[in-house]
C-alpha cells in the first residue's frame, strides 16, 4: 500500500512506492489519498497524485479514500477523483482508524 495509513507521502514517493513495487513483481497496487490535503479542499493536488501515482505503473490501482473519516459530499468527491485518475477499484478504508465504511458509504461511492 503505497501512503498508508494517511496518505500523507509527497506525491514522488508515492510514486516512487509504486514503481518499486512494480518493478518487484506486484500485478496489482492500492494507494491511499492524501487525507490533508483532501479535507484542506485541495482536490487539484490529489487528482495530481493520483494521476501521477496510476500513469507510473502498468497495473491495476486501487485507491483507498477513508470513508469513516469523510462526509457524504467528500465521498462523492473522492470517488469521483479516484474515477477520473482510472482508479480501478475503490477501497473504503485502511482499518488504521476506528470505525468502518456503511453500507451507505458504498452506495455513495
Amino acid at each position: 500500500v503505497c501512503g498508508f495509513p494517511q496518505g500523507q507521502n509527497e506525491p514522488e514517493t508515492k510514486e516512487f512506492e509504486a514503481e518499486r513495487a512494480w518493478k518487484s513483481g506486484v500485478d496489482e497496487l492500492e494507494i491511499v489519498i492524501n487525507i490533508g490535503e483532501f479535507h484542506a479542499g485541495n482536490d487539484d493536488a490529489v487528482s495530481d497524485e493520483l494521476d501521477r501515482v496510476i500513469g507510473a505503473v502498468p497495473i491495476p490501482v486501487t485507491i483507498t479514500i477513508e470513508a469513516p473519516l469523510l462526509s457524504v459530499g467528500e465521498l462523492r468527491t473522492a470517488g469521483e477523483l479516484a474515477a477520473d485518475a482510472g482508479a480501478a477499484a475503490l477501497n473504503t478504508a485502511t482499518g488504521f482508524f476506528s470505525g468502518g465504511a456503511t453500507v451507505e458509504d458504498v452506495e455513495i461511492m
